[in-house]
This record gives structure tokens, C-alpha cells and sequence, in this order.
């Protein structure tokens, strides 16, 4: 399921063969359709390293872990990808084509300032948060992962909130992620986003 621009000691080194022009696969992109075959766009995802763009049953594609993810590996929170797209100052729906809005996050900085991102369309390669499926929680065991904006960056201009998914929960390797895209994706085809960090 969902992305933004960060620093790059934060992400990891683009491959050596990646043509520069796919870099930012929002260019690939046109009135809501990917004009790259899905698969290739997954095969573009997948040559950055880290988690792998893979057929999920029943929902397209999803992200899979590309080795063990455990909670206990660290102190610090196991950031799996980063959510980015398209910003807006206010809610896009109105003007969007309908094919975005299970694309489409909503984040609340803590000055209670809505913001919203398309991830359909101006996504890095390396910011795989567009691909992680809904599992909400109480369905089965769950989400195992979950969003944040990245401590720091709550206040920051638009372009500079950084949007991150962690993991909340062991993901073996080959292993879904999953996330609950929030209350309002139920009702109203948005995912929502606190600003609060856990």
C-alpha cells in the first residue's frame, strides 16, 4: 500500500544498472495509471534491495520480508519502508481520479494540521509504503507493522515530513507485512495517520 524525499543516509544505496529517469517512478505514472506494467514496476522496486513487491493473494501485490524481522533486533524502531507520493495542503478527492484513494493517506501534524499524500504518483523506487496491505487490527493476528511520522520531522514544511513504517511484530522471512490503514479507510477510502509517535 504507500512515500516522500529524505535524507540519504536514511535510504539505501540505489543499484548500480537502475536507469536515472525510473529514480522516481511518480514520472512513470499518467491520469492514475501506471503506464509501467505492475510487474515491472515490482521488478524496479525489488532491484533496490530490502523488502521484496510480490503477488499477494486476493489483493494484488504486497510487501514481503526478504529475510527475518524481528522486534527484538533492535532498541530503536525496525523502520521497514518509508510512505510517499504527491502532497497536498488539503483534501484531493474532489479533483482525483476515484483509482487513487485507496492510495491516498491523511496526516495530522501535532499543530492539528491535515495534510494529505498520494501514493499512486511521485514515489521513489526505495519508498515501498505504498505496497504494505490492510489487515486491521483484531482481523486474525493483525497488522505487524505500523506508521509514524518521523519524530523530528512532525513540524517540518510538507516536503520534509518523513513518513515511516515500523515493525510492530516478528515477520519470518517470505512473511507479509500488513498495517491498519486507520478508521476512516473503512468509511471513506483514506488512510489516516497520527502525528503522536508510539
Amino acid at each position: 500500500m504507500k512515500r516522500r524525499k529524505t535524507a540519504s543516509s536514511v535510504l539505501p544505496r540505489v543499484p548500480d544498472g537502475i536507469p536515472p529517469e525510473f529514480l522516481f517512478a511518480g514520472l512513470g505514472v499518467t491520469d492514475g495509471t501506471l503506464s509501467l506494467p505492475p510487474d515491472v514496476l515490482a521488478n524496479l522496486v525489488n532491484a533496490t534491495g530490502g523488502p521484496q513487491v510480490q503477488p499477494s493473494p486476493g489483493k494484488g501485490y504486497g510487501l514481503f520480508a526478504e529475510r527475518d524481522y524481528n522486534t527484538e533486533e533492535s532498541e530503536d524502531y525496525i523502520v521497514i519502508a518509508f510512505y510517499n507520493g504527491v502532497r497536498y495542503l488539503r483534501d484531493p478527492r474532489g479533483f482525483l481520479p476515484s483509482s487513487h484513494d485507496n492510495y491516498l493517506l491523511k496526516f495530522t501534524t501535532t499543530g492539528d494540521r491535515d495534510y494529505h499524500v498520494d501514493g499512486t504518483t511521485g514515489f521513489g523506487l526505495m519508498e515501498k509504503g505504498r505496497w504494505i496491505n490492510h489487515k486491521a487490527q483484531g482481523d486474525g493476528d493483525g497488522p505487524n507493522a505500523a506508521w509514524r511520522l518521523r519524530p523530528g520531522t512532525e513540524n517540518a514544511a510538507l516536503n520534509d515530513i518523513v513518513i515511516e513504517i515500523y515493525l510492530i511484530d516478528d515477520v519470518p522471512q517470505g512473511g507479509e507485512f500488513f498495517i491498519d490503514y486507520g478508521p476512516e479507510y473503512e468509511y471513506e477510502d483514506m488512510n489516516t495517520l497520527q502525528a503522536t509517535s508510539p
